[in-house]
């Protein structure tokens, strides 16, 4: 039993060695093999997704207005990548971030929430169907890379997100 049980664990540290090679994706482990993703191009993603969602009439959002209106300071965030269409009785936001470190990304997260709350109770007041809509919609972490898609098209967003993240 004994040189059973030292095979297995001999062949469990071979493939966990195997596993650790040097291979550079969007994603690292960190300390607690989390995964951490970070060097994601978040602006080159919102830029497919104004594209693939047809946001012709987008506006970007500066930082300051990241600060006035989500709260989300500039030392917070390595890169941001951010914009609204303002039209609709549901307006379009698209919110991504990759935070300095992560308490930085769960402070971010944190200010998404209460953003998406908002949106919530909003169009609790105008309109059901976009209530159901804002329901389905979440703060989304991966690793330092926190996003918020609010829009009929979030599914689709968070595809196109997902394949930059990787």
């Amino acid at each position: 039993m004994k040189k059973i049980l030292t095979l297995a664990l001999c062949l469990l540290m071979a493939l966990c060695l195997t596993a650790c090679g040097g291979n550079e994706d969007a994603t690292q482990p960190d300390a607690n093999n989390d995964v951490v993703a970070e060097n994601v191009d978040l602006a080159a993603c919102l830029e497919q997704i104004k594209t693939d969602c047809a946001l012709t009439d987008a506006r970007n959002i500066n930082t300051d207005m990241l600060f006035d209106t989500y709260g989300i300071a500039a030392e917070q965030y390595k890169q941001a990548a951010c914009c609204m269409v303002p039209t609709g009785v549901f307006p379009a936001e698209v919110l991504m971030f990759e935070a300095v470190d992560a308490a930085a990304a769960t402070a971010i997260a944190d200010k998404l929430a209460l953003r998406l709350q908002e949106v919530k109770n909003q169009s609790q007041s105008y309109d059901a169907e976009n209530y159901a809509l804002a329901q389905q919609c979440a703060v989304r972490t991966d690793g330092l890379v926190v996003s918020l898609f609010i829009s009929a098209d979030f599914a689709t967003m968070n595809t196109i997100l997902d394949s930059f993240v990787k």
